[in-house]
């Protein structure tokens, strides 16, 4: 003789299932509100949202959101925008006039302009003097 067994109400555990957790956001308020301003000037320098996204590899629309703050800045929009800018993601979120540190000599130096001169060891973006100063 055939028996057929029906399930359980409400699936096999018996339970809903789990919640989806909300990830930590990347970066901070005053992170992202830099990167904004980023995409703002790097549309100013490219001329248009669709040639800007183009660059970086998204849709229009989610650059637009992005900058506008409707949507929060992804870890990979804010890494292909620095490559956008020919920057690092570092030098993007990096508060104006910010000491770098030099990992060979273990000094801090103010950082004059994002794109200021190298450190002769290549390790960081340093200060006016930083290379004529002697080793220790």
């Amino acid at each position: 003789m055939l028996r057929l067994i029906h399930p359980a109400p409400g699936g096999q555990d018996g339970g809903d299932p789990p919640k989806r957790r909300r990830m930590a956001p990347a970066f901070t308020d005053t992170e992202m509100k830099r990167l904004r301003a980023a995409l703002r000037n790097l549309r100013a320098l490219y001329g248009s949202w669709s040639c800007l996204a183009a660059v970086v590899g998204v849709y229009p629309k989610t650059l637009q959101n992005v900058a506008s703050g409707r949507k929060r800045v992804s870890p990979a929009v804010a890494l292909a925008t620095a490559k956008a800018a020919g920057k690092t993601l570092d030098a993007l979120i990096r508060p104006p006039g910010a000491a770098v540190r030099c990992l060979v000599r273990d000094d801090l130096r103010p950082v004059p302009r994002p794109r200021g001169p190298r450190c002769r060891h290549g390790t960081s973006v340093v200060g006016p003097g930083h290379a004529t100063r002697p080793a220790r």
